[in-house]
């Protein structure tokens, strides 16, 4: 089975074979849910994270070691961000995914069919989960075996 992305307007789905996109290009993309099938695409929303604010760089070197140990990677490569509230996880996570170069899928609904979707896409990307538990309070937790 040869999985490619297709695009309609600004949304991307995975189809076995039609007028296909060949790669999902570096963007950030929100994960949905066509109500009427239950089959899930992606929206890009954004060419990257833009931050309103001055970023003072203090996880820079964090982040650089982050990318270069990806560079240096063949497979999966996770990262877990914990800690206090406000202490800039997820500036950082957002600075992790810019620099990345790679598309972004935002996971902030507990779709059920998010491991079969991601496990689809056949080119390196980046899930961002933030604050999993307030996505995934009382549900399926398979979503863990992509990470």
């Amino acid at each position: 089975m040869n999985n490619q992305w297709v695009q309609s307007a600004n949304d991307f789905y995975i189809r076995e074979v039609s007028q296909n996109v060949a790669s999902l290009p570096p963007a950030i993309y929100k994960l949905d849910e066509n109500p009427m099938t239950g089959e899930l695409y992606l929206t890009q929303v954004m060419d990257k994270y833009e931050f309103p604010y001055k970023v003072y760089g203090i996880e820079s070197k964090f982040i650089d070691r982050v990318k270069t140990t990806y560079d240096s990677t063949k497979g999966n490569l996770g990262i877990l961000l914990n800690g206090v509230k406000g202490t800039g996880k997820t500036v950082t996570s957002k600075q992790i995914c810019n620099k990345m170069d790679l598309p972004v899928i935002v996971v902030n609904t507990p779709f059920d069919n998010i491991p079969d979707f991601i496990n689809n896409i056949q080119q390196d990307i980046v899930i961002f989960v933030d604050e999993y538990e307030k996505i995934y309070t009382d549900r399926d937790h398979s979503v863990l075996t992509i990470m």
